[in-house]
């Protein structure tokens, strides 16, 4: 049997979640100003892809937290780094706009992607998921930084 949290002590998950938040946008800024958007996004979509592709390989529980580690920064970091390029693309009046639209896509490739990984892993098991999706984000990275030099 599990233990019952009570309403009043769920207050430390959400003021957990906000610190992390809070606290990952200004070490993403700074982050940004060392880096730049560029190489960054680079850098976070190369550690992406090997922690991913890395998950394919895993043995034993311990690898895999080991995993969420840098696979949780790169994506905690990269999301946000996307978001704020593609609101530099457009007129500071339709930021709101842009922003509804990058999440609204974001959550549809939520929705579409566990159906489709899903039946990936379903026929080819879950090392092919994880490589394939890997191999997808090295596409991804070559496709962004082609696409990013035009805009920029």
């Amino acid at each position: 049997m599990y233990k019952r949290i009570e309403f009043w002590q769920y207050w430390i998950i959400f003021y957990t979640y906000g610190y992390r938040n809070f606290y990952f946008k200004i070490f993403s800024r700074k982050i940004q100003n060392i880096f730049g958007l560029k190489k960054l996004s680079f850098i976070l979509s190369i550690i992406m892809a090997v922690s991913i592709a890395l998950i394919a390989f895993i043995q034993n529980e311990f690898q895999l937290f080991l995993l969420a580690i840098p696979l949780g920064l790169s994506t905690g970091l990269l999301f946000p780094i996307f978001n704020y390029r593609i609101i530099q693309t457009v007129d500071p009046s339709q930021f709101a706009f842009a922003t509804s639209i990058y999440y609204c896509g974001l959550n549809i490739g939520y929705g579409l992607g566990a159906v489709v990984w899903g039946y990936v892993s379903q026929f080819f098991g879950y090392q092919v998921l994880y490589v394939v999706a890997a191999l997808l984000i090295v596409v991804m990275i070559v496709f962004d930084q082609i696409v990013y030099q035009k805009v920029n």
